[in-house]
């Protein structure tokens, strides 16, 4: 995930052009949000509070803090803009209202909170879900002559803005991961992986060939970007019945001879896994627009350095933050949770009127 992020915003490469580059974007690709989000789906089962409320506000909660990501990130794009010398310095700006992973993971809490609401079963959640990816997948590109409202269906559905996670495209992980999430709950997690992981195996190698040999034209994930964040239904299936499975499969197998003192080394960043990720796009976006001294990479050695640091930083900056920071910091917004998230919708809502009706263009997918 780190090095995905950190080959497209802190190297010169254009393209993944080397063997690592070309198999970083494979791994990070199908082999990457998808199985973040199926996880979420299985971890979902064993949350110590299924209540729909509770599920609700967590989703609210994890968009919200999925904006404010987007703020760190992007509002430092326009420095970097502005010393590059280009035209439209705030054109970038239009990526803080970007549906990314958070965004799509705080809808999807919300939907499964609506689910259990009405009592729908992990099948029937599934079923829907496979028919929220045709849906998807059909309406991609519909898009109206405003691209405030594009961008507002962009959390739904693929539209050309910033949309890298719309909801029906993406929730099939999440019900899926659900469905299997009850299996093991079930106590029956060590027959279901005997038995789907071999089949997934087959099924992941059938794809990356129709993927990266035979170019077929259904199979978009590895195709380019827009295809992998559009997610159309042919690429969603093969990675939820086939990838997901085989890599719970492989792993299960690999985290048997893991001797119990690693566990709690090698089970960090897991456990951890919304402070990873937001703690690195932070250090990654701050070195690329603000810290202009720090040189791109433009050779893998280079490259594979800048990663090093990055996972590096994120770390102890994580570590550091939970020793010493995180109580406080807990206790000083958990006061006033809900005022603070409707004092941060009314800044970002401010900003957009002002950004969509001063700025002529817009930052938009696909690219």
């Amino acid at each position: 995930m780190i090095g995905i992020h950190c080959m497209y915003d802190l190297t010169t490469f254009t393209s993944p052009y080397s063997l690592l580059g070309n198999v970083l974007n494979i791994i990070s690709g199908p082999f990457g949000a998808p199985l973040f989000m199926f996880c979420m789906g299985i971890t979902l089962g064993f949350s110590r509070n299924q209540e729909p409320s509770n599920l609700l506000w967590r989703g609210v909660r994890l968009i919200t803090f999925g904006m404010v990501l987007n703020v760190l990130r992007y509002l430092p794009e326009a420095y970097s803009a502005a010393k590059a010398g280009e035209e439209n310095v705030f054109c970038g700006w239009a990526q803080i209202f970007n549906v990314d992973i958070l965004q799509f993971a705080g809808l999807a809490l919300m939907l499964v909170a609506l689910f259990k609401r009405f009592n729908v079963n992990h099948w029937a959640m599934l079923a829907i879900a496979i028919a929220m990816s045709v849906g998807g997948t059909l309406l991609d590109g519909c898009k109206t002559d405003s691209y405030v409202i594009n961008q507002l269906l962009g959390y739904f559905y693929p539209t050309p803005t910033c949309c890298c996670f719309p909801l029906l495209n993406w929730f099939i992980f999440v019900a899926a991961g659900n469905v299997t999430g009850w299996i093991y709950r079930c106590g029956r997690a060590e027959s279901f992986l005997r038995a789907a992981a071999p089949a997934g195996a087959i099924i992941t190698a059938v794809y990356l060939y129709l993927c990266l040999v035979a170019e077929a034209p259904f199979t978009r994930c590895l195709q380019n970007d827009w295809g992998y964040y559009s997610m159309h239904t042919p690429d969603a299936l093969f990675v939820t019945f086939g990838i997901a499975p085989f890599m719970l499969g492989l792993f299960r197998l690999l985290s048997k001879p893991v001797p119990e003192k690693w566990e709690k080394f090698l089970y960090h960043p897991s456990r951890h896994i919304n402070q990873y990720y937001c703690i690195s796009w932070v250090w990654i976006m701050w070195t690329a627009n603000l810290f202009l001294f720090v040189p791109k990479a433009g050779t893998d050695a280079g490259f594979l350095f800048m990663w090093f640091v990055i996972v590096l930083l994120t770390t102890v900056t994580v570590l550091i933050y939970n020793r010493y920071f995180k109580e406080g910091v807990n206790a000083f917004f958990g006061r006033h949770s809900s005022a603070w998230i409707i004092g941060i919708w009314l800044a970002l809502i401010s900003f957009g009127v002002w950004f969509f009706t001063t700025v002529p263009e817009h930052y938009a997918m696909p690219y």
